[in-house]
């Protein structure tokens, strides 16, 4: 099994966001994670505050770093699932997070652990 990140991408135009009611969302989310955690899938799952919560640290070339208020680029990122499991299941569930979400879902996975990078150089 491998870890993927299922991201749900809140654009303007998302049918999410021309929803005046999100009861029926946050019902259908709130079964997704049932079935994410009854399949032994679910790692973590939460949603995200809005950018401009966000902080942001910038490195520079002197390797200082920088605070900066905001995000660090422009993001529609509004929550994420960490699910455990073979790479067509996860599929399957960024497909089902994007119709129980009504919005845009990102999958991508996780890399090996920094350690375990670190065994295979020279």
């Amino acid at each position: 099994m491998a870890l993927y990140l299922v991201a749900a991408q809140h654009r303007a135009d998302s049918p999410f966001n021309l929803l005046e009611d999100h009861t029926q969302v946050w019902r259908d989310l709130t079964d997704f994670d049932d079935e994410l955690r009854a399949a032994g899938a679910l790692v973590f799952s939460r949603g995200l505050e809005e950018p401009d919560a966000a902080v942001a640290f910038r490195t520079h070339a002197d390797g200082s770093v920088a605070r900066q208020e905001g995000p660090y680029a422009p993001t529609t990122l509004a929550g994420m699932w960490i699910i455990d499991c073979p790479e067509q299941d996860a599929e399957r569930w960024a497909q089902r997070c994007a119709a129980a979400h009504r919005c845009d879902v990102e999958l991508r996975p996780f890399q090996p652990h920094v350690s375990d990078q670190l065994k295979e150089l020279p």
